[in-house]
């Protein structure tokens, strides 16, 4: 099982400029545990720091149950809005920048991991959060 919160790439400028982090969920869910509160508390108290933009881009596995291609797409843009916004509600509800906060959801047309095996199918199942200059 991957980490719940790995760095996926940091500046070399600086440690808050396009430094990326990602939440994990469950299978179906967009449910955030007390240690993803934590992380994402650090990440809120950092972006306010650096006056910073937040985007948050959540993903979906490619695994569904039995759908058409339609309902296969819908199934898993709808997950991964949900996770974004929990996110992003997440963040504004510990005085992260909500005015500076970009939320974006883009189903499961960016996988980090191949889903042969469970493994790769979790690493899918996430939020980003990346902070930027303003």
């Amino acid at each position: 099982r991957p980490p719940r919160s790995t760095p996926l790439y940091s500046s070399a400028a600086s440690d808050v400029y396009k430094r990326q982090q990602a939440i994990f969920f469950g299978h179906g869910s967009s449910r955030l545990s007390k240690k993803d509160i934590e992380i994402i508390k650090n990440i809120a108290n950092k972006a306010i720091t650096a006056n910073a933009v937040v985007h948050v881009k959540g993903h979906a596995s490619m695994r569904t149950r039995n759908m058409d291609p339609i309902q296969h797409a819908l199934a898993n843009f709808n997950i991964s809005i949900k996770r974004a916004n929990a996110v992003a509600k997440a963040l504004i509800n510990h005085g992260g920048p909500a005015g500076r906060l970009i939320i974006d959801a883009v189903g499961a047309s960016e996988p980090v991991s191949t889903e042969a095996m469970p493994s790769g199918e979790r690493a899918n199942r996430r939020a980003e959060i990346s902070l930027s200059a303003t």
